[in-house]
């Protein structure tokens, strides 16, 4: 059993969280067509965190161990994953925490795995790659106006400036779809 605690409704996170649902749809059903892992089918269950609501995903979380009792969680976005957090360590459930910021689990943590790198090895990748990769002395930054978004910005800076990589920034707002404007410019 999985539960997926995705804010599959609003502004913060829906479009990714969907497609990162889709993509788990999918690889459960081709695991589940070739006999599941071990001879069991993959139950998955999504639950929606609204808007990333962290009281939405502690919500859930207490109605997930009292009542469903996965034995796998996935949780999506910093404020669900910190805040939830606790209570799939305190009852030992397995949590894939995807796209929570770095910094935020600070604490030592027994039951929870991150399912990406961290935004400060993501700025300074993109930034190392555009010098040392692309030979581009400078560059136009576009970023999503989030915790996540700005914490990657904040270690692309520390490396661009390292690396002597002249920047513009602009950011836009999550929910604001206009973004699309700004790459076409």
């Amino acid at each position: 059993k999985i539960a997926v605690i995705f804010p599959l409704t609003g502004h913060t996170g829906a479009a990714m969280a969907n497609n990162v649902k889709n993509a788990l749809t999918m690889c459960a059903d081709s695991l589940n067509k070739a006999g599941g892992i071990n001879n069991q089918i993959i139950e998955m269950k999504f639950y929606d965190c609204r808007n990333a609501d962290p009281k939405e995903g502690v919500s859930i979380a207490r109605r997930l161990v009292a009542v469903d009792k996965p034995q796998i969680v996935i949780s999506m976005i910093s404020p669900v994953v910190i805040n939830t957090n606790p209570i799939f360590e305190e009852q030992k459930i397995l949590n894939l925490a995807v796209c929570q910021s770095s910094n935020l689990l600070v604490e030592s943590t027994n039951y929870t795995l991150r399912t990406h790198i961290s935004t400060n090895q993501t700025g300074h990748a993109i930034a190392t790659s555009i010098v040392k990769d692309f030979g581009k002395k400078e560059v136009k930054v576009l970023y999503a106006n989030t915790e996540f978004g700005q914490a990657s910005l904040a270690s692309f800076k520390q490396a661009a400036d390292e690396l002597g990589l002249v920047y513009s920034i602009t950011s836009f707002e999550e929910r604001d779809l206009s973004y699309r404007n700004y790459i076409l410019k």
